[in-house]
């Protein structure tokens, strides 16, 4: 039977808090923290199809794949709300170009549908970091007086940065070479990441 390390479980326990939040505040969220909500919710089904096909010796790789191209329309989608002008056209754009470099990947043969995806992974990372970190900038440059710990996009681009930052690490080294320890360092970003979100919906109830 496939042993899931502890700390996989408190990474999962961790996503509700924000997930709950978003539930209950469903009203008073603006539309990119409800794209948010949207997207725990998303990774809480893959998570537990992950872990029910792991259980029962399936192939649970191909969920993966398609939670990488999901998420990172959804992380983009909300970034995009809180930029303007060209920026927000070029991350709404960043969409059907990863899209198109995924697809790349899987036509010659660099991703397969049961193995992991390492290259996509990789690239969503790099890409989200990106944006999470010119929105961050973006939102201390235009309010340099104001609390930024009262503002939802500090929380979110922060949590996001470290959260899907952190998969470059782990997919990266995977053609590499791959250990527990690193997986571990996964877990505690994930954790860490959902409860900035959690944060940053906290900012709502103002």
């Amino acid at each position: 039977m496939y042993q899931i390390p502890p700390l996989a479980y408190l990474s999962i326990l961790s996503g509700l808090f924000p997930l709950g939040a978003g539930v209950l505040l469903w009203r008073r969220s603006t539309s990119p923290m409800r794209l948010l909500t949207g997207l725990l919710f998303w990774g809480l089904i893959n998570t537990v199809g992950l872990v029910i096909l792991a259980l029962w010796r399936g192939n649970n790789i191909v969920l993966l794949h398609f939670y990488t191209l999901i998420s990172y329309l959804l992380v983009a989608l909300i970034f995009s709300y809180w930029n303007i002008g060209r920026s927000a056209l070029i991350i709404k754009l960043s969409i059907p170009l990863f899209f198109i470099m995924y697809a790349i990947l899987v036509i010659f043969g660099y991703e397969d549908l049961t193995l992991p995806n390492e290259y996509s992974m990789s690239i969503r990372g790099v890409f989200i970091a990106f944006i999470s970190l010119y929105t961050l900038y973006t939102t201390l440059r235009k309010h340099p007086d104001y609390p930024v710990y009262q503002d939802e996009r500090f929380w979110v681009a922060t949590g996001a940065f470290i959260s899907y930052s952190g998969t470059i690490l782990v997919y990266a080294a995977i053609p590499v070479y791959i250990t527990h320890a690193l997986w571990q360092v996964h877990n505690t970003l994930a954790i860490l990441g959902n409860t900035l979100f959690f944060m940053g919906y906290l900012c709502l109830r103002k």
